[in-house]
């Protein structure tokens, strides 16, 4: 409980008695999640390639104050060296950027 030194009576001379502000609404706000991705994947008997790409999401804070950037990208490769022997390799990258304060 926040204690302070004004009494109840100094409070009812200052309310106004109509305002109901929701605070809730005043620092949230509705948002959109957008997930962009693009894939490539192409081979051949010896050889497999995919790539993927995803960006970018917007934050729940009213304003620009949580946008949040980013761009990930992920290759795979399966490489066929011999009837008995094969290689896979996985690479992700990850750039972000963030606004707001932490």
């Amino acid at each position: 409980m926040v204690e302070t030194d004004a009494t109840q009576a100094e409070f009812d001379q200052k309310y106004d008695g109509v305002t109901d502000t929701s605070w809730a609404d005043v620092a949230f706000e509705t948002s959109l999640m957008q997930r962009h991705s693009l894939g490539f994947q192409g081979g051949n008997e010896e050889a497999i390639f995919s790539l993927l790409l995803i960006a970018d999401q917007d934050g729940m804070d009213a304003g620009d104050a949580d946008v949040y950037h980013r761009l990930t990208g992920q290759i795979n490769a399966d490489y066929k060296i011999k009837k008995w022997l094969s290689w896979r390799d996985y690479i992700l990258e990850k750039w972000d950027s963030r606004s707001g304060e932490s």
